[in-house]
């Protein structure tokens, strides 16, 4: 959201006084800040959907493999590298910018 004004101006360019941006230029603003917000934030989703994911149990098992949140950020990257984190990112990016175009649009 914080992305959202910069990157409208930058998208629209110099506006008269008074004159607001078209629809289409506030949801192409939208969609680039949500793809790069969800790009800074998708190690932090993967680690939140795998921890939803994981069964309560009393002790540690095969479906409770992770004990907290760095746990979980260690073991991706010791399993799956650095790359693990970005796991699903194409469908977050898709998911986040139609969102983030909708809601910063018409709030605009």
């Amino acid at each position: 959201m914080g992305l959202y004004e910069h990157v409208r101006d930058y998208v629209c360019g110099e506006l008269a006084p008074g004159q607001n941006p078209a629809l289409y230029q506030k949801v192409f603003a939208g969609i680039i800040t949500g793809a790069i917000a969800i790009t800074v934030a998708n190690p932090t989703d993967v680690v939140k959907v795998r921890l939803q994911n994981q069964r309560s149990s009393g002790g540690l098992s095969d479906t409770n493999r992770y004990k907290g949140s760095m746990d979980c950020y260690r073991k991706i990257i010791k399993h799956e590298g650095i790359p693990g984190l970005w796991t699903s990112w194409s469908a977050n990016v898709m998911r986040n910018s139609v969102i983030n175009a909708a809601e910063l649009a018409s709030y605009d």
